[in-house]
């Protein structure tokens, strides 16, 4: 599972910075787990969060682009943790920060299952995710049936 690095309980940031899904990676090789045997838990969602109230949303890509267009809020592509985030405050003027998946952040999670040539994926949660993941997965990595 590489997800949920930040969350609810924790200050806004990336569901899963590269770098993290990186270490959670070698952890699990250094303590013996064969890549034969791992599955990259990957997000499909995102989390919203308002920070006038210190709360976060779990929320579907999908929703979130739908606040970003509501809000005109501009998609910000964070170069360190390899994932998309953007601003906006809201009709009660809280302050909103957005940090999600989509299928740009995913090539980079990709990109590790060959480097540590891993069995594969899982997403959590179906339904949740950038549509454009389903044609992105199959550019970077062989998808058995």
């Amino acid at each position: 599972m590489t997800y949920d690095e930040h969350n609810p309980r924790t200050k806004p940031g990336s569901t899963a910075s590269f770098n993290w899904t990186e270490a959670t990676i070698r952890y699990a090789l250094k303590h013996g787990v064969p890549p034969s045997k791992i599955l990259l838990g990957i997000a499909g969602y995102g989390w919203d969060w308002d920070t006038a109230a210190d709360k976060a949303l779990y929320s579907s890509y999908a929703q979130l682009m739908d606040q970003r267009t509501k809000y005109k809020a501009k998609v910000i592509w964070e170069t360190r943790s390899q994932t998309p985030h953007f601003k906006y405050v809201d009709h009660n003027h809280h302050s909103h920060q957005v940090w999600f998946e989509n299928s740009d952040s995913l090539r980079f999670k990709l990109n590790l299952v060959k480097k540590y040539n891993l069995r594969g994926i899982g997403i959590w949660r179906l339904g949740l995710e950038d549509p454009k993941f389903w044609t992105t997965i199959p550019e970077e990595i062989k998808v058995k049936k």
